[in-house]
């Protein structure tokens, strides 16, 4: 089973620096089937469709330019809990500070998750299957990863859960999320929300 690890990044002066982390994080992985793909190809949602058409393996793994591996095994790990009937996949986390580690996480399912309240991770936590494919709904910033956790869950029912810490997610307060304003992502959730028909 050959994993695709989907790196979509943008230019920050920080850019190089967090690029080299999730690369050098690969490297040592058990598992050795693996492509890597790199893009910047404009916004959040359309940079990430980009590196997921770009993909040829059998599993499309998420990773953010300023999240990482967490440790050798984490993409055996992952290429095992895609057992037969499981399409997509969260794993668990660990958040790293500054260097420190920190705040290890198990995925969670809420019922609400397209309004925002995610219990599951960010989008490194994220694998599946390649032919299972669905994209982000651009132009969403705030629940443009909760929106897609929702819509893998109409389509292919719930994610497998796997509590494995196979990502190392950074808490900076410089992430995307930190940036947008109350009125956007007040707006966003409305959007779902009637979207949805909630």
């Amino acid at each position: 089973m050959k994993v695709s690890i989907a790196i979509p990044y943008h230019n920050t002066p920080q850019t190089a620096f967090f690029l080299a982390r999730p690369l050098r994080s690969i490297s040592p992985q058990t598992y050795k089937n693996y492509e890597v793909i790199l893009t910047n190809e404009g916004p959040f949602a359309r940079n990430h469709n980009a590196a997921i058409q770009k993909a040829t393996g059998d599993i499309v793994q998420m990773l953010q330019m300023d999240d990482y591996l967490a440790h050798p095994e984490a993409l055996q790990n992952i290429v095992d809990g895609f057992k037969e009937g499981v399409v997509w996949q969260i794993s668990g986390c660990v958040h790293d500070n500054n260097g420190m580690m920190c705040n290890p996480h198990e995925p969670q399912w809420t019922d609400d998750i397209y309004t925002g309240n995610n219990r599951l991770g960010s989008v490194s936590t994220l694998s599946f299957r390649r032919e299972n494919t669905l994209l982000f709904e651009e132009p969403l910033t705030w629940v443009v990863d909760t929106d897609l956790y929702y819509r893998f869950y109409l389509k292919y029912g719930l994610p497998y859960l796997n509590n494995h810490k196979n990502l190392a997610i950074d808490v900076r307060n410089d992430r995307l999320s930190h940036t947008l304003s109350d009125e956007l992502k007040a707006k966003e959730v409305a959007y779902c929300t009637k979207k949805y028909g909630k």
